[in-house]
């Protein structure tokens, strides 16, 4: 499968496991000068930015937040805080990782929570 295929594939099932778990997906690809988001919801009324990255190589299932930097980390926030802003939102907002591991038709979810403080 193509690279984008699979990331594409990965932030579906993203999406569908979140609306399964009662979050509301506000937006999906939000982008904002340079920076993007790849799910934006809403759940426990908090605003919770989505990094979704996606892999069919299980033996780098546990070490996919590692291929998110710092500097990605900060463009989710300000690209989160710009719709925040843009659609007069006032709330809480944290940034959650999902890691989306494919095999053979079958997926794993890895979902770490308030990432900001993981990253650094």
């Amino acid at each position: 499968m193509l690279k984008t295929k699979i990331g594409l594939k990965g932030e579906e099932i993203a999406k569908a496991y979140l609306q399964k778990n009662k979050v509301c997906i506000l937006k999906e690809d939000y982008r904002f000068l340079k920076c993007q988001v790849d799910l934006i919801g809403l759940y426990q009324n908090r605003i919770i930015a989505y990094e979704v990255k996606t892999t069919q190589d299980p033996t780098y299932e546990e070490h996919l937040i590692y291929r998110l930097s710092a500097r990605q980390l900060q463009r989710i926030q300000k690209a989160t805080f710009h719709f925040m802003k843009t659609h007069g939102i006032y709330k809480e907002m944290q940034v959650d990782f999902l890691g989306i591991t494919l095999v053979d038709q079958v997926s794993s979810i890895q979902h770490i929570a308030d990432i900001q403080y993981f990253i650094g």
